[in-house]
């Protein structure tokens, strides 16, 4: 990625959202393939998506269970999170053919009928704060 100095203080200077920032992030760099760690119910997938229509790959990757080790207000029970993962793909289903879900589950959470992209991770996935 190579931005120029100038541009590079547009970009941030411009940006009146944390999508919007990211956005043009996106466009000044042509970036094919994103990955989102911890898309809970996808609203910054679905605008990155709608908005980068070059966008080739994009990786979603949240765990969408109760961990029981993270202390943390969204960390909610089972049912909650099964409802907040179909939301996500509901709100993504546009492009479904360029979206690759990871999460913690063992089990794909839609029908092998649908377009999705689901590859499950048995391992931990750590998410940097």
């Amino acid at each position: 990625m190579n931005i120029e100095d100038l541009k590079f203080q547009d970009i941030f200077s411009g940006a009146k959202s944390r999508s919007q920032l990211w956005i043009k992030v996106l466009k000044a760099t042509d970036a094919k393939t994103i990955v989102e760690v911890g898309v809970w119910k996808g609203d910054f997938a679905k605008e990155l998506l709608e908005e980068c229509k070059f966008i080739e790959r994009y990786y979603m990757i949240d765990p969408w269970a109760n961990l029981p080790d993270w202390n943390k207000p969204f960390n909610v029970d089972g049912q909650v999170f099964d409802d907040v993962y179909v939301a996500a793909m509901k709100k993504t289903a546009f492009a479904s053919e360029k979206i690759i879900v990871l999460s913690l589950n063992s089990e794909p959470k839609l029908p092998p009928t649908n377009n999705f992209h689901c590859q499950n991770a048995k391992t931990t996935i750590h998410k940097a704060y």
